[in-house]
């Protein structure tokens, strides 16, 4: 059993600094993005950014627009 008081991680919120490199977070993406520009990684950089643009475009673009 764990101590409560210790601050396990259910304690830290899914996403948080605290957790392991996650890709699915913001920030994991910015991570990932940022060591790729440093690995001067153009390929790998090029596939990350349309992920994202592909995302952008599903959420923000196509969803609101469906009308049930």
């Amino acid at each position: 059993m764990s101590n409560p008081s210790f601050g396990g991680p259910r304690d830290r919120p899914r996403g948080s600094i605290c957790e392991p490199l996650m890709q699915t977070t913001t920030a994991g993406r910015v991570m990932l993005i940022h060591q790729l520009v440093l690995k001067d990684d153009l390929k790998e950089l090029k596939k990350e950014i349309a992920k994202d643009i592909g995302v952008f475009v599903i959420h923000y673009l196509l969803i609101p627009t469906v009308s049930y």
